[in-house]
C-alpha cells in the first residue's frame, strides 16, 4: 500500500511538470505577450541576425552606410590620424571646388565629424599624407593635372601654412609618399601622364627645397604609381602604370639606391590600368603589388617578383567589378591574408575581394555598398574605435565621403522574449525548475540568460541575476507566479566570431511536489550520474542494499509508462543502465523493490 501511494504521488506530481521551449525567431519582433507559446515571435532585439537561419540566432555586422561629410566631387580620400589622437580620421580632396581638406573624427566613434579646409589647388586628383618636415604634425602633399603642379599643406604648432610647391610643369597624376633615400625624410613620388616621366623628389629635411630625380622618361599615360619593397632587399622600389599604352612597370631600386633603378616591364596590353596596391598577398613577408583597369571587369591581377629578371602575375579569379579607379589592400576579416577594396566607377559599387587564393580557391566578391553614385577612391581604417578596419569611400558624382563596417559584431546585443502566460491551477503553488540552452559558442563568445517572473503580466518587476549556464533555478528566480519571461545577451570579444543560441526550455512544476525522489525507501537509491537536467542519451543508476525483486521503468509526464530500464532479481550493489535519447520534457524514474520504491524526477533538454 505504501508503494502504491508513493508512486501515485509520483506519477501525479510528473503528470502536472510543464515546460516551453523556443526553437526559432524568425517571424521577428513586436509580440510583447502575454502570449502561451512563444511559437517564432519576441518582444525586442538590438542588433541580432534571427532570420537568415530560421533556428539559429546570432550577432550581426551593422553594415549601413555612415556618412562622414559632403564634398563636391571628391576625388580621392584616405583614411588616416591626422590630428594623432588615437583615432581614424579622412583626409582627401574635391576636384569641383579645389579644396583639400580633412575630416576629423569628433568623437573617435566614427558618428560625428567636422571637416577642415587645408587649401586650395585647381582640380586635385590625388593626395599623399606624412610628416613632411619632421615636426611632429602630419601634412598632406596634392596632385592637380589641370595646373601641372604638385603641392605641399604643411601644418604646425600655428595651424596650416601656405601652400609650398614641390613640381611645376608636370601633368601630375598620382603621388606617394615614402623615404626613398633613407635619409629619415619622406619624400614624394608621382607620374606625369604628359611627359611619360616617373619621378621622385627629394625632401631635405626642411620640406622647402625639393629636388627632382627621375625613374623613368617614357611611361607616356602614366596614372597609377605605388611603393613598396618588392625584392626584400629594404629598399623601396616603384610600381607604375599608363593607362594610355597598356604598360605595367616595376623599378627596382639599386645601389645608390634611390639613384639607380632596374626597370622591368612586366605587361605591354594591360587595358587602362589606372589603380596600384601594394600588399603581401601570398604572406610570405615580402611586398606584391595589385593592379585593376577602369575598364569591363576590373582584370584584377597582382605581381610577385621571383628573380633578378623574373617576375610572376596572378589572375584574380572571382574578383570583378566594372571599372575599377582605387584599389586598397587591408585584411578585412583578420584572417592574416591581405584583400583588396575596389571603387568601382562604373557600377556605383564599393567592393571587397576576400582573399582567399592561399587556399586555393577564387577570390570571393562582396559588395560593401551599392548605389554609390561615382564610387572613385576607396580606403580602410578603423573609423570607430572598435579595433577591426571599415571601409572608406568616396563617391564623386554622390558628392560625399562615407564609411561602412564589413567586420566587427555589434557586441553585446540583447533579445527580449515574449511574456509567457503558463494558466496555472494555483499560482501560489507554481515552482520554477529549470533552464536549459543549446548553443555554438566560439572561443570569446558567450551566451548568458536572465528571467522575469510575476503574478502580473502588467508588473514583471526586476530581471534576475544573469545565468551563464543552464541549471537549477530554485535560487535564481522568485517562486509562484502565472508569467515568465528571458532575455538572452550574445557577447563577443572576436571581432571575427559570433555566437549561436538554437534553443531554449524553461521548465516548471505548476503544483509543489517533492521532485528529487532519490531519497531510500526500505533499501533502495536512484541518481543521475550525469546530472539533471539531462540532454541525448543519459546514465541511470540504482542501488539495492539487500537481494530482492526489482523493476526500473521510466514514465512519461502523462504517467504513462514508456521503457522497463531493469527487471528481475538482483543481489546487493550498484548498477548503472543507458537510456536512449528522448524527446523533451519531464519523466520519472520508478525503482519498484519487493520491500519499497524509489523514484527520481529527470527533465531531459532539447
Amino acid at each position: 500500500m505504501k508503494s502504491a501511494v508513493l508512486l501515485s504521488m509520483v506519477l501525479f506530481g510528473i503528470a502536472l511538470a510543464e515546460s516551453e521551449t523556443q526553437t526559432d525567431w524568425s517571424g521577428g519582433p513586436g509580440v510583447s505577450g502575454p502570449v502561451t507559446d512563444w511559437q517564432n515571435r519576441f518582444d525586442v532585439a538590438g542588433a541580432m541576425d534571427w532570420d537568415t537561419e530560421p533556428g539559429q540566432l546570432k550577432l550581426i555586422v551593422d553594415r549601413s552606410e555612415n556618412l562622414i561629410t559632403s564634398a563636391d566631387a571628391p576625388y580621392y580620400v584616405i583614411a588616416v590620424d591626422m590630428d594623432q589622437d588615437g583615432d581614424m580620421d579622412a583626409a582627401g580632396c574635391s576636384y569641383n571646388s579645389s579644396e583639400v581638406f580633412w575630416v576629423e573624427n569628433a568623437n573617435g566613434e566614427g558618428t560625428a565629424w567636422t571637416k577642415r579646409v587645408v587649401g586650395s589647388i585647381a582640380q586635385p586628383r590625388f593626395i599623399a599624407v606624412a610628416d613632411f618636415d619632421n615636426n611632429g604634425y602630419r601634412d598632406i602633399v596634392a596632385s592637380s593635372g589641370s595646373e601641372d603642379r604638385i603641392v605641399l599643406f604643411r601644418y604646425g604648432p600655428g595651424g596650416w601654412s601656405t601652400s609650398t610647391t614641390i613640381a611645376t610643369n608636370f601633368d601630375a597624376r598620382q603621388i606617394r609618399a615614402e623615404d626613398i633615400d633613407g635619409d629619415g625624410f619622406s619624400d614624394v613620388v608621382g607620374v606625369s601622364s604628359y611627359s611619360g616621366d616617373v619621378c621622385w623628389w627629394k625632401n631635405d629635411g626642411t620640406s622647402t627645397s625639393w629636388n627632382i630625380n627621375y625613374i623613368d622618361g617614357a611611361l607616356i599615360g602614366a596614372y597609377a604609381c605605388d611603393v613598396g619593397d618588392y625584392n626584400g632587399d629594404g629598399h623601396p622600389d616603384v610600381a607604375a602604370a599608363s593607362n594610355n599604352s597598356g604598360d605595367v612597370v616595376a623599378y627596382v631600386s639599386q645601389s645608390p639606391y634611390g639613384y639607380s633603378w632596374s626597370k622591368h616591364t612586366l605587361e605591354t596590353n594591360y587595358y587602362n590600368p589606372v589603380a596600384i596596391a601594394t600588399g603581401d598577398y601570398d604572406n610570405d613577408g615580402i611586398d606584391e603589388f595589385a593592379l585593376a583597369s577602369a575598364w569591363g571587369t576590373g582584370s584584377l591581377r597582382w605581381y610577385k617578383f621571383l628573380t633578378t629578371d623574373a617576375w610572376t602575375s596572378h589572375e584574380m579569379q572571382g574578383a570583378e567589378a566594372q571599372q575599377i579607379y582605387d584599389i586598397s589592400a587591408q585584411d578585412m576579416d583578420g584572417d592574416g591574408h591581405p584583400d583588396i577594396l575596389a571603387a568601382s566607377l562604373g557600377q556605383n559599387r564599393v567592393v571587397w575581394f576576400k582573399n582567399r587564393e592561399y587556399l586555393g580557391e577564387p577570390w570571393e566578391t562582396f559588395d560593401v555598398a551599392t548605389g554609390f553614385s561615382g564610387a572613385l577612391g576607396v580606403s580602410s581604417g578603423d573609423m570607430d574605435g572598435d579595433g577591426v578596419p571599415d571601409v572608406l569611400a568616396c563617391a564623386y558624382y554622390g558628392d560625399k565621403l562615407s564609411w561602412w563596417r564589413v567586420s566587427g559584431f555589434t557586441t553585446p546585443s540583447l533579445l527580449t522574449s515574449s511574456i509567457l502566460s503558463i494558466e496555472p491551477p494555483d499560482p501560489n503553488s507554481v515552482e520554477w525548475d529549470y533552464i536549459h540552452w543549446s548553443k555554438t559558442t566560439p572561443a570569446g563568445t558567450s551566451v548568458i540568460f536572465r528571467l522575469k517572473t510575476s503574478f502580473d503580466s502588467g508588473n514583471m518587476g526586476p530581471w534576475s541575476a544573469w545565468i551563464n549556464q543552464p541549471g537549477d533555478l530554485a535560487s535564481v528566480i522568485s517562486q509562484g507566479g502565472s508569467f515568465l519571461q528571458y532575455q538572452v545577451r550574445l557577447a563577443t570579444s572576436n571581432p571575427n566570431a559570433t555566437p549561436s543560441l538554437k534553443d531554449v526550455s524553461i521548465l516548471w512544476n505548476p503544483v509543489s511536489i517533492e521532485d528529487e525522489g532519490s531519497a531510500q525507501v526500505d533499501g533502495a537509491l536512484i541518481w543521475l550520474p550525469m546530472g539533471n537536467p539531462v540532454s541525448g542519451a543519459f546514465e541511470v543508476a540504482y542501488r539495492v542494499d539487500w537481494t530482492s525483486t526489482v523493476d526500473v521503468s521510466l514514465y512519461d509526464s502523462s504517467g504513462r509508462k514508456i521503457l522497463t530500464v531493469a527487471s528481475g532479481e538482483a543481489s546487493p550493489g550498484e548498477y548503472t543502465s543507458m537510456i536512449e535519447p528522448l524527446p523533451a520534457g519531464a519523466y520519472a524514474i520508478v525503482m519498484n523493490t519487493s520491500d519499497g520504491m524509489a523514484a527520481r524526477r529527470v527533465v531531459v533538454t532539447p
